[in-house]
């Protein structure tokens, strides 16, 4: 496989796993109406996802033996990007709204580039930082941000992004994402559960006797973004590397949008269209700069 299929192929991976977290919203929105909470959703999520991908792993006779090296990164990847992150940004829509939450988490882009760029010492082109600006600015346009700024909320939700940055990258860097998908996808459900079930007990927030549709509900989500979404980004990550997957990240937001007005009948203000279509010319500017760029590295050889 040459560079740019591979290339394309990562592309497609994370723009794909974009897409469908871009529905999570849509399946937390009706799991609370149906009896859940933030914390209950952020464990089964995650709990509903074991029982299938053992069942997958048991059938396809794939061995779930990790080399010692990488068992504590991925333990740690799952704690940071499933139970974390989550628990973070619904901590903050407690106190801000979830506009200006949805919109300070979705600078995770910029964070990864910059934490690449200061720890990794990983640069981007100058054409990938003007997409990246562009677009993660975008985001703000797609949510009403209206609503009180406190501090603390502030602080969660821009946290929420920052840990999320530093979970793309440890994957990235660790080895962790040449791992089988499905065997990446059973540890990162596995130690997400971990953390929300002790997080959930240890705070007694955790509801047990929810409703038929409310677990409908989160194992829907478990399968389409414990198992799915997660396994596609970790293949996006692997050929992309973590600052480009997540600009093409950005395509989440613009999925919510699309989704909540199709499925939520929420109205998609002539504001929120104006975001998309940065977002989406931005990404495009890059993947148009990218091909340009390695057409002329392949006629310099």
């Amino acid at each position: 496989m040459n560079d740019r299929s591979f290339a394309a192929g990562g592309i497609v991976f994370t723009s794909v796993s974009a897409l469908i977290y871009g529905m999570l919203p849509i399946m937390t929105n009706l799991s609370f109406r149906a009896g859940g909470n933030a914390e209950t959703f952020n464990l089964f999520k995650s709990a509903w996802a074991i029982p299938v991908l053992g069942a997958i792993l048991i059938v396809k006779r794939q061995s779930i033996r990790l080399p010692r090296r990488l068992a504590g990164w991925m333990v740690l990847a799952g704690v940071m990007g499933k139970g974390i992150t989550s628990l973070l940004l619904y901590v903050s829509y407690n106190t801000i709204s979830s506009g200006m939450a949805t919109t300070l988490h979705f600078l995770y882009p910029i964070f990864t580039a910059i934490l690449g760029r200061l720890i990794l010492k990983r640069g981007l082109p100058r054409y990938k930082w003007l997409a990246l600006m562009v677009a993660s600015l975008s985001v703000a346009l797609l949510v009403d941000a209206s609503g009180g700024g406190d501090p603390s909320g502030i602080a969660c939700a821009t946290a929420s992004g920052a840990v999320y940055a530093a979970y793309i990258l440890m994957v990235d860097v660790t080895g962790i994402a040449v791992l089988d998908p499905l065997v990446f996808a059973f540890y990162l459900a596995v130690s997400g559960a971990g953390f929300s079930m002790v997080y959930g007990l240890c705070t007694g927030t955790l509801r047990f006797g929810l409703s038929a549709d409310a677990h409908l509900y989160m194992a829907l989500a478990a399968v389409s973004t414990s198992i799915a979404a997660a396994a596609l980004l970790q293949q996006g990550i692997r050929r992309l590397g973590g600052a480009t997957a997540a600009i093409f990240s950005l395509f989440e937001p613009v999925s919510s949008c699309v989704f909540g007005a199709l499925f939520l009948s929420e109205r998609m203000s002539a504001r929120a269209m104006a975001g998309i279509a940065l977002i989406l010319g931005a990404v495009l500017y890059m993947i148009v700069c990218d091909y340009r760029t390695q057409r002329a590295r392949l006629a310099d050889r």
